[in-house]
């Protein structure tokens, strides 16, 4: 599934690249040029990502194997790691 996520991303990008750059260039005298619109449209996408990750996946350091699977299974009892004395 992932593989296939990735070609559909790239088939999206490469298909689209060239309408973006010219539609969000900031140069309107010669838009083909200078694609600057279409990278900060695609660093957009990536940050508003970035930050859906930060927020809404859960932290998995020093739980076992088992405690992150009840995590991702929605049957997580405890929302952390558990303190050794």
């Amino acid at each position: 599934i992932a593989t296939a996520a990735i070609w559909v991303a790239n088939f999206v990008v490469a298909a689209t690249f060239m309408d973006l750059a010219g539609a969000l260039s900031t140069d309107r005298d010669c838009p083909s040029s200078h694609p600057d619109g279409a990278f900060w449209l695609y660093a957009l996408v990536s940050a508003v990502g970035f930050v859906g990750l930060f927020f809404g996946m859960p932290e998995t350091k020093g739980l076992t194997l088992e405690e992150i699977s009840d995590l991702f299974e929605g049957k997580a009892s405890t929302p952390g790691p558990k303190l050794q004395d």
